[in-house]
């Protein structure tokens, strides 16, 4: 079972999906909903190169309407997720100049300091001091 616009549809064994007794195949659904495709595929070339699956990658939420904002890394499959950022060293003097240069408050002052990753921006400031 999935969600498609708030209705709730079922697959069949066939690959077509029935809603409130209509038969209409995935692809269908697609060209109802963006039906500039049709310009784009006319005819039985509808059925070639629309259907694809997502089977292992990494996904990066941020939220930049919010401060300090928000970051979340999610995984499907197998994806890999990949350390970025700015991280500080152990060679850090506990100074807090990087902490007073984040524009988001994503460090915390110590020795050493610590950036949470989830509220970063990335921009750097902290690097340059």
């Amino acid at each position: 079972m999935l969600n498609y616009l708030g209705d709730t549809l079922h697959r069949s064994p066939h690959n077509s999906t029935h809603q409130a007794g209509n038969l209409k195949t995935g692809i269908d659904l697609i060209f109802e909903e963006q039906p500039y495709l049709t310009n784009v595929y006319p005819g039985d070339t509808r059925r070639i190169g629309i259907v694809f699956t997502v089977r292992d990658m990494e996904i990066e939420y941020s939220s930049l309407g919010v401060n300090p904002i928000f970051r979340e890394t999610y995984r499907i499959g197998s994806g890999i997720i990949r350390t970025k950022g700015f991280f500080i060293t152990d060679a850090c003097i506990g100074c807090g100049k990087c902490a007073a240069a984040c524009p988001q408050r994503a460090i915390d002052a110590g020795k050493p300091s610590f950036i949470h990753q989830e509220h970063c921006l990335h921009c750097g400031n902290c690097f340059e001091i």
